[in-house]
């Protein structure tokens, strides 16, 4: 799958990843159980093809079950319509 905006996170070294999900929750300094029990409950909705959280039906293609596992920090972003 080619995702460019993907490619240059880690080009740029923004993501981490790990080959668990359990070794991805150490890296992030997360409570393992915590992350598996988040993946586990979206790979149902991808079973379902319903996104209960978030009421999306859309973008739910494929369970992230194998690894590797990857991981990037991001923030809100606020736009601003232009006056005209």
């Amino acid at each position: 799958m080619n995702n460019n905006a993907a490619d240059e996170y880690i080009a740029k070294g923004f993501v981490v990843s790990a080959p668990t999900v359990g070794e991805l929750a150490v890296k992030l300094n997360m409570e393992h159980r915590t992350l598996e029990a988040t993946l586990a409950r979206y790979n149902g909705f991808v079973i379902q093809q319903k996104d209960e959280d978030f009421g999306r039906q859309t973008a739910l293609r494929h369970p992230l079950s194998d690894g590797p596992f990857y991981a990037v920090r991001v923030a809100p972003g606020v736009t601003t319509p232009w006056a005209v």
